[in-house]
């Protein structure tokens, strides 16, 4: 019965990682890894008594903290008198079970044993076997437009890139957490040469698909992160040099984002997200307090957007087809507060706040990266699952994570 609670307990461990490593790829693989999780976390807790010393803890009010927000949606929803069954409704609520599932993680207790740097190999294995095998290595040279340019090939690239992950956002976002995965296992003292080594050479290829990007915001996260890293070891090697070296970095990085082929004044002024946003921030100025609800905001937010802004509208809606109110702000923090009123955005920053400030910098750097993208997007279905996983997950003593 033993060495059954040690396999039940390992493979808990196991299939949270891989949970937390799937998060980008189809449904089909996501959802029979996280039932795997769910049966394999409550077995071990049920043979190996991983409710025994339970205690509530000060930091554990992050968890009430998602719960609570998970529960904004469905309650606003009910205090509007609107359809709960309506198609928007649950889908705003799919879009936030990341969060209300790893609170119950949380309250229950990660699996003893279990670290970050779990997670984090889970993350750079993942990403990068996405990214050398179904990207970098899956693609003929002579489909190429420009077969004898490298003009040509990131061209390439950045279509299989589009066809195996849907949209920019969620391929930089899994790479983005794969570099900060490897600067994680880099840095761990106790962490072995030999596996330090495998992910430093297994960050190179998702560094790369980072650099050719054609997401701008995936491409100044990526900056971001490089600066962040050589500002703390200049830093930690002579705090003066800090001064003359970090505004040759941020140039350095200026210039990088002011070469890329979709910054420039043309694309920036008449981006469609400028249109789309004056739109949700009509709404606000409206019911600024109470918010609209999610399906009354929603179809408000599309039939004004058709009056405001009628040329964006037509051109974004076009791919929905009869599923038009399914388009949305893309800001999280316009998209909460035109659903949810001020009490949604209060409890959104809460969340995020007590997911970052205090926390070990991977912790906060995962859950930065998610925040920085959702700047221009919102919480869809599986997207927030491992920015709801890394946020949650903490240690319940004295030592967070």
């Amino acid at each position: 019965m033993k060495r059954l609670g040690e396999i039940i307990h390992a493979l808990s461990i196991i299939s949270l990682a891989a949970v937390a490593g799937l998060w980008p790829t189809n449904f089909s693989i996501q959802r029979p890894a996280m039932w795997i999780a769910g049966v394999m976390f409550v077995a071990d807790k049920i043979i190996n008594k991983g409710f025994d010393g339970w205690k509530w803890r000060n930091e554990m009010w992050l968890y009430v903290i998602m719960a609570a927000y998970f529960a904004m949606t469905p309650l606003m929803a009910l205090l509007h008198g609107q359809d709960m069954g309506d198609v928007i409704v649950r889908r705003e609520i799919d879009s936030r079970l990341p969060f209300v599932i790893f609170a119950a993680v949380g309250v229950a207790g990660w699996p003893k044993g279990m670290e970050f740097k779990h997670i984090c190999y889970a993350l750079l294995a993942v990403a990068t076997y996405i990214g050398v095998f179904d990207v970098l290595m899956n693609f003929d040279n002579r489909s190429l437009l420009h077969p004898i340019t490298m003009q040509g090939i990131i061209e390439e690239v950045n279509y299989k890139r589009l066809t195996k992950f849907n949209c920019h956002m969620i391929a930089n976002l899994t790479f983005n957490a794969a570099v900060v995965s490897a600067l994680y296992i880099i840095t761990r003292k106790e962490i072995k040469t030999w596996i330090k080594t495998i992910a430093a050479i297994a960050a190179v290829p998702n560094i790369a698909l980072l650099a050719v990007t054609e997401g701008r915001v995936g491409l100044a996260t990526f900056l971001l992160i490089v600066t962040c890293t050589f500002t703390y070891y200049v830093w930690k090697w002579k705090k003066a040099v800090v001064i003359a070296v970090v505004p040759i970095v941020l140039i350095a990085g200026a210039m990088a984002i002011l070469n890329h082929p979709r910054v420039n004044w043309e694309e920036v002024m008449k981006n469609d997200r400028i249109g789309i946003w004056s739109v949700a921030w009509s709404q606000i100025k409206e019911k600024p307090i109470t918010g609209w609800g999610a399906v009354d905001g929603r179809h408000e937010f599309i039939e004004r957007g058709l009056e405001m802004e009628n040329e964006i509208f037509e051109t974004e809606l076009e791919p929905l087809g009869s599923n038009i109110y399914l388009e949305h702000p893309h800001n999280i923090i316009l998209n909460e507060w035109v659903a949810n009123g001020i009490a949604g955005v209060i409890l959104l920053i809460a969340m995020v706040a007590a997911m970052a400030v205090k926390r070990e910098w991977i912790t906060t750097a995962i859950v930065g990266i998610f925040m920085i993208q959702y700047m221009f997007d919102v919480f869809v279905i599986i997207n927030p699952l491992l920015m709801g996983m890394a946020g949650s997950f903490m240690k319940i003593n004295d030592k967070k994570i």
